[in-house]
């Protein structure tokens, strides 16, 4: 600020005028260049009754300043087209378990909506509610765990339930169960995949209230791998409803768990993420939950 009023006085050496384009008083345009002077150790103007110029080493400091004003300005403009850009970006992350049907709606909206950019973050729920606190996303689609989710500063919208199956080989003796307790599959050999997933918490915790442990638990995030294990009849596997690769399995059949295990799929905004662009996350929102309510 010091440098634009040095500018200005040099261009129209009066202090009454400078201070008026300014829009600050006389006085305190006055008190601000004699401090400017007093820390760089000499006058920039000579002052008279009449008139106001630069002295000699003004003139060599006015060069200079406005170099650096025509610096300060242009990065300036940098920033707030960049900020311009950023008001119109939605970081968006996305259950990796999620129905199929959400990244399609995804694409529709960003077709319908080009002048808003969306990035796509596939991850388990846990890491995408440390996302969310981190400010690494806006918006997240996933089944919120209630009980042990941090959701606070965050604004949650409820889509629809979705109840955990055991996934398991058509072949397996409990395959044409209509329902099973989990308290049946503490014997079984158990497929999870990583400790990031709502799914294996949800069941997990289940089971330790139930007082029951399962004997044999094995972690296998690859999902060729596991759908393998599950059709060889090696194991059974836990999921959502809507999970799509046991939907399209042929030879697995999913068998619901009672009493039921339900997670509420949910668009999870953060405060500040929506208080820096409502606009568009509400557009986004509003798409999402009309394109992904319960068929």
């Amino acid at each position: 600020m010091h440098l634009r009023y040095v500018v200005t006085l040099a261009r129209l050496r009066s202090f009454s005028r400078a201070a008026e384009t300014l829009y600050v008083s006389q006085s305190s345009l006055s008190q601000q260049i004699a401090k400017l002077e007093k820390e760089i150790g000499y006058p920039l103007f000579q002052r008279t009754t009449k008139y106001v110029h630069l002295s000699p080493e003004g003139i060599r400091f006015l060069t200079q300043a406005k170099k650096v004003l025509a610096e300060f300005d242009a990065l300036h403009e940098q920033v707030e087209a960049t900020r311009a850009s950023m008001e119109h970006t939605i970081n968006l992350g996305m259950s990796v378990v999620y129905r199929p049907d959400a990244a399609g709606a995804v694409v529709r909206f960003m077709h319908a909506h080009p002048e808003i950019d969306v990035n796509l973050t596939s991850a388990w729920e846990l890491d995408l509610v440390e996302m969310l606190h981190s400010g690494r996303i806006d918006l997240a689609l996933f089944g919120v765990d209630w009980e042990n989710d941090d959701l606070s500063g965050m604004t949650t919208v409820p889509i629809h339930d979705e109840q955990v199956v055991a996934s398991m080989s058509s072949l397996h003796p409990l395959a044409k169960r209509e329902s099973l307790n989990l308290s049946e599959l503490a014997q079984e050999t158990l497929i999870f995949t990583s400790d990031r997933s709502a799914v294996r918490r949800l069941v997990l915790q289940r089971f330790r209230r139930m007082g029951v442990h399962p004997t044999n638990c094995m972690e296998i995030n690859d999902t060729e791998t596991r759908i393998h294990y599950v059709t060889q009849n090696i194991g059974v596997a836990f999921a959502m409803d809507s999970t799509h690769h046991w939907r399209e399995q042929e030879g697995v059949i999913r068998v619901p768990i009672e009493p039921k295990m339900v997670r509420t799929y949910s668009l999870v905004t953060s405060v500040s993420s929506a208080a820096r662009h409502p606009a568009a996350i509400k557009q986004l929102q509003d798409f999402l939950l009309e394109n992904l309510k319960e068929s």
